[in-house]
């Protein structure tokens, strides 16, 4: 048998194929595309799974402070900087500045990470 019929379910996933084969093969034609896109599908995943628990913030303001900390979470991770160390300075030196002060100098991406190094390094207990 050379045909399948449109209708069934393997007749549909090749016309689907063969409607998207362009965007299939473009990674053959340029090294810098990835074959998959695992990588974001690993990013996403922690908010996938923390759904269910977001339920549980308590308020609209809860939601909101518990979007920001897993917005900075990744962030961390996206510029390869240490959560831990990161948050552990974020708190000490929020106090420090003043309300209406600038603070994206205190963003994952622009932080300097040799200010993380004591943070990191100095006691959980302090």
């Amino acid at each position: 048998m050379n045909e399948v019929p449109p209708q069934s379910a393997i007749g549909g996933a090749i016309a689907y194929t063969l409607n998207h084969w362009r965007y299939l093969v473009t990674y053959v034609d340029n090294g810098e595309i990835e074959i998959d896109n695992n990588l974001i599908e690993n990013m996403l995943r922690p908010f996938a799974l923390g759904r269910r628990n977001w339920l549980f913030f308590g308020s609209p303001e809860g939601a909101k402070a518990g979007a920001v900390i897993y917005s900075l979470l990744q962030t961390c991770k996206l510029h390869l900087v240490e959560p831990y160390a990161y948050f552990k300075y974020l708190l000490a030196e929020l106090p420090k500045r003043q309300p209406q002060a600038n603070l994206n100098d205190l963003l994952p991406q622009f932080i300097n990470k040799t200010l993380l190094l004591s943070a990191y390094s100095s006691s959980f207990l302090e």
